[in-house]
């Protein structure tokens, strides 16, 4: 849809929205999986299932799309869901647009009685990590060799995924939800 077509322009490295162009490869989708090339439509990123969802996020000026939230592995039997990606255009990566996106999204899922949203990333993926700290997930730990990845045709390579969570708990008077709160809005907003 269009939606997918306007992330996609915001993503694929060409020019946009008065930004020079850049590598896509390297500085939004290094360690995204799918079609990291051209991003095709057909991409995992787009697919839709029964437990998960693509949430993009809009600039109110220009109405154009400058990011997404990618929740899988949705479970209301037990109240907890994973943030799969977030993927900002470059000029909105650490943004008030994204704080405010993931502010206003986690504010619904914990409104909607969830217990829990983790998240993870890739051990090398030092910008992922940063990322999740910093919109108030707390670092878990690290499984050692839990994925296999393909590097070349016929090579294997362990990777190891550092996990993240946010409790209610945390959310609701652990300060994660003040810590987003003050981003957004000011420590006297609070």
């Amino acid at each position: 849809g269009a939606l997918v077509r306007s992330f996609v322009a915001a993503t694929d490295g060409s020019p946009w929205n008065g930004e020079a162009g850049y590598d896509s490869a390297q500085k939004v989708w290094e360690f995204k999986k799918g079609d990291q090339s051209g991003l095709g439509l057909q991409s995992p990123l787009f697919r839709e299932g029964n437990d998960n969802a693509t949430l993009f996020a809009v600039e109110a000026k220009t109405e154009k799309v400058v990011g997404l939230l990618r929740f899988e592995d949705d479970s209301p039997e037990n109240l907890t869901i994973r943030l799969s990606d977030i993927i900002f255009a470059p000029s909105f990566e650490q943004s008030a647009h994204q704080v405010e996106a993931v502010f206003l999204t986690f504010s619904k899922i914990f409104a909607l009685g969830y217990r829990r949203i983790s998240c993870s990333c890739d051990d090398g993926d030092v910008e992922g990590k940063k990322r999740a700290e910093r919109l108030g997930f707390t670092f878990e730990g690290t499984a050692l060799k839990s994925e296999l990845i393909e590097v070349g045709q016929d090579a294997l390579v362990s990777r190891n995924i550092c996990t993240f969570a946010i409790l209610n708990s945390d959310w609701n008077t652990g300060g994660a939800r003040n810590h987003l709160f003050k981003k957004l809005y000011g420590a006297a907003a609070s």
